[in-house]
């Protein structure tokens, strides 16, 4: 029996310092295929579907014990939003929500809603078919903290358990003492909201940063490693999409029909 050939998709992300191109199949690890700049980038032609992987100042992404049926959990999610003076709008193109874990009638929710910020696309004629939250394409150690760079500034994102609940850039472009004070805050708040589980490390997908004293500030081990080659997100996994996309994407499908019947009124002229 033959096998079947698995389609090569193509990947958008926010490298350290600029944008990257990234090839592989569904739910895989991707090879590396090019470079852009730190402003933008765009889809080749070839790959027959396109996910864009947005940084995490793109998103609002909170975690929060919500009260309630799983089946209002997003109606919860969306009240909560509104509580902490998020503004985003209420479809699941503007806000995602996943439950992480449950007990005693309340859900631990991951909830991420996309900020209103310009798409980072250099040439729009090909869109995303599906647009992410850049963390989410990767594995990542279960109860920790990781730091990285998104575009030359540092991003934390914190897991309970295997999955990600807390994600967003720090204020200092370096893992100096004040980026420790901003950490040690986040968790602070984190701990109050009681949404943080028990960590047990800190990875480090950076070059900077004192171990020693990391460790000695923080009360973590951490540990210092390459940053891993993503995965390609599998289909379906995100409905999110920037408003300034969709409306693209109407314009270009109402460009596509205006041609159509002028190519079908000219030959029926011409017969």
């Amino acid at each position: 029996m033959a096998r079947t050939r698995k389609s090569i998709l193509e990947l958008l992300l926010p490298g350290a310092s600029v944008w990257q191109s990234w090839t592989g199949a569904e739910g895989e690890g991707c090879q590396q295929s090019s470079e852009f700049t730190a402003e933008g980038a765009a889809f080749g032609k070839e790959a027959p579907r396109r996910v864009l992987a947005l940084p995490a100042a793109h998103f609002w992404v909170l975690p929060a014990w919500l009260k309630g049926e799983s089946e209002h959990l997003r109606s919860m999610a969306l009240l909560h939003l509104e509580r902490m003076g998020v503004k985003s709008g209420e479809d699941e193109a503007s806000v995602q929500v996943r439950s992480i874990s449950a007990k005693e009638g309340a859900n631990l929710a991951r909830i991420i809603a996309l900020k209103d910020m310009p798409v980072p696309l250099s040439d729009t004629a090909r869109l995303p078919d599906e647009v992410t939250l850049h963390a989410l394409c990767y594995p990542m150690v279960q109860n920790s903290i990781t730091l990285f760079r998104e575009l030359g500034r540092l991003v934390v994102a914190i897991t309970a358990g295997s999955q990600l609940i807390y994600c967003a850039p720090l204020s200092s472009p370096r893992l100096d003492d004040h980026a420790l004070a901003e950490l040690n805050n986040i968790c602070l708040q984190l701990g109050f909201q009681g949404v943080l589980g028990r960590l047990e490390s800190i990875v480090l997908w950076i070059d900077d940063g004192d171990l020693g004293k990391i460790q000695r500030v923080t009360g973590l081990a951490p540990f210092r490693c390459e940053m891993p080659a993503p995965t390609m997100p599998p289909r379906g996994s995100s409905l999110l999409m920037p408003e300034e996309l969709v409306l693209e994407s109407r314009r270009q499908g109402t460009r596509t029909r205006t041609r159509f019947l002028a190519m079908s009124f000219g030959a029926a002229a011409a017969a």
